[in-house]
């Protein structure tokens, strides 16, 4: 490139025949002035090149005197080589990043990273040009990485630990990347536990990328991490204990320790996808839960015993009562169908009869009592199961009425 520039300005001969290090040394010709005082005439001379041969030192050596996208991206043409953060001249460090010159290695990253940070202004003495200088630098080398991520995650990875590695970490995990970037970044880079105080500070809640972490990351199974996103999200703490049920339901078990948000456990509650004794293991240990959400989630989980067809779960007073307020007649009479054909005893049966108060039961454990019950499926199954166990001894039907006397040796 030298000797073109040379040549342009008619100080050598164009047959001339010289390296790199002749051409500096000719007849004690300082090239450097002559680069700063021809810029446009050296970059149109070497633009008009048929043959790129140029060496990376002379590359760049040029860069140190002109230092810009122009020359970067001529210097992509001559050298067709990619160049390392220790080999740029930091003024062109930008240039280099923009024109896709910069080795793709998280060391080169993180060496460009620190570069920007120490040309930022400090407070006692801001520096406006300073300031926008790094925070070009940093969008370029944000772009960098989108266009680079294949080659960037099977470059080695930065060891952890020191401020420049944290540093590193905020960054990836804090610019607005490519979602598709994201997921390989926090892959080379796991958010651990002992980073997830920069990678929170890093994200300053933003839900999506949780999401995608829950979602594409390793994050341990624990308490802490849990309170952490619960923090962030009662939603995003949701998404972690569902991609890793039901290892995740111990952690809702542990409640006396680690004490869970009100707002998560109704969630929890309320997944269908769960399986219903894992949430009524749940729901019984949860005291701070308000009774509407316990109607509310108590008469879902019941909803889900019956339309599973289910043999009944342990359902223990507390459950049933809290669901009676958005229980209609139907539904009422449909569990205690259910329960009635999953039981054997009589004192069993007036147990949960009397928790569910249908009126058609009121008295039943007091014995000699004629029962009746509507003359529909209902009643049918009812009167057929307590002639199976010989509660009864027949039902009568009369006016649309099933009616039959309760034996009065089974009450004793």
């Amino acid at each position: 490139m030298l000797k073109v520039l040379l040549i342009a300005l008619g100080i050598i001969d164009e047959k001339a025949s010289l390296t790199f290090q002749d051409l500096i040394g000719t007849n004690g010709c300082d090239f450097k002035p002559l680069i700063k005082a021809e810029p446009q005439r050296y970059l149109a001379a070497i633009q008009n090149q048929i043959e790129w041969v140029e060496p990376k030192g002379s590359c760049i050596e040029v860069c140190k005197y002109i230092d810009t996208v122009e020359v970067c991206t001529i210097i992509a043409k001559a050298t067709m080589q990619r160049f390392s953060f220790n080999e740029i001249e930091g003024r062109c460090l930008a240039a280099f990043i923009d024109e896709n010159l910069l080795l793709p290695e998280w060391l080169e990253i993180k060496a460009a990273l620190r570069c920007f940070n120490d040309t930022s202004p400090t407070t006692s003495s801001p520096d406006k040009d300073a300031l926008l200088e790094s925070i070009e630098g940093k969008q370029k080398l944000v772009v960098f990485i989108d266009r680079n991520i294949t080659e960037l995650c099977e470059s080695i990875a930065p060891p952890a630990g020191g401020k420049d590695y944290e540093e590193l970490i905020r960054f990836l995990y804090s610019n607005e990347t490519l979602d598709q970037t994201f997921e390989k970044i926090i892959q080379v880079f796991p958010p651990s536990l002992a980073l997830i105080p920069t990678i929170m500070s890093a994200l300053d809640g933003d839900c999506k990328r949780w999401n995608l972490i829950v979602e594409n990351a390793s994050l341990e199974l624990s308490n802490n991490v849990l309170e952490a996103l619960v923090s962030v999200s009662t939603n995003t703490a949701f998404h972690y204990i569902k991609k890793r049920w039901p290892d995740s339901k111990n952690l809702l078990l542990d409640t006396d320790e680690h004490p869970i948000s009100t707002d998560l456990i109704y969630l929890v509650l309320s997944e269908r996808a769960f399986h219903i004794q894992d949430r009524l293991d749940i729901y019984c240990l949860d005291e701070d839960l308000d009774f509407s959400s316990k109607s509310k989630i108590a008469a879902a989980i019941i909803s889900d015993v019956l339309s599973a067809n289910m043999q009944p779960p342990a359902l223990d007073s507390s459950i049933i009562e809290a669901s009676l307020p958005l229980l209609g007649t139907l539904q009422r009479r449909e569990l205690s169908l259910h329960f009635i054909e999953n039981q054997e005893s009589f004192a069993k049966i007036c147990d949960i009869l009397e928790k569910i108060k249908l009126e058609e039961f009121t008295g039943m454990r007091k014995g000699n009592i004629q029962l009746k019950l509507p003359d529909n499926d209902y009643g049918e199954r009812v009167m057929s199961k307590f002639q199976q166990l010989a509660f009864i001894k027949n039902a009568k039907r009369d006016h649309g009425q099933l009616k039959a006397y309760l034996r009065p040796s089974v009450c004793v």
